[in-house]
């Protein structure tokens, strides 16, 4: 991933996302917070959640510090699901102005 890029991040789940009461998708550097996405932010589509991230949100990234990735699902049935933690470390770029 590259700062001021838009990439999407792709989830797939071994369940249906019918059965998805809510969701948050944390992205942490050092330890902090820096963007969180819920389900009002993705796409959902029977087993897949697919979350866009805009120009601002990956500038937001420190670059070359990792940034860590975690799914967090909480179903009807009161079942919290967490996913692996992902890692990347944010590309720089030159030009970090918004088009």
């Amino acid at each position: 991933m590259r700062r001021g890029s838009t990439p999407t991040h792709t989830f797939t789940l071994p369940f249906n996302t019918e059965v998805i009461e809510k969701l948050r998708i944390t992205y942490k550097q050092q330890g902090d917070t820096v963007l969180t996405k819920t389900e009002k932010d993705v796409e959902l589509s029977e087993k897949t959640i697919v979350c866009e991230l805009t120009q601002e949100d990956t500038l937001s990234f420190l670059e070359k510090v990792i940034v860590e990735i975690q799914l967090k699902i909480l179903t009807k049935d009161g079942k919290v699901y967490p996913s692996d933690i992902y890692r990347v470390s944010p590309g720089r770029v030159l030009d970090e102005e918004v088009l």
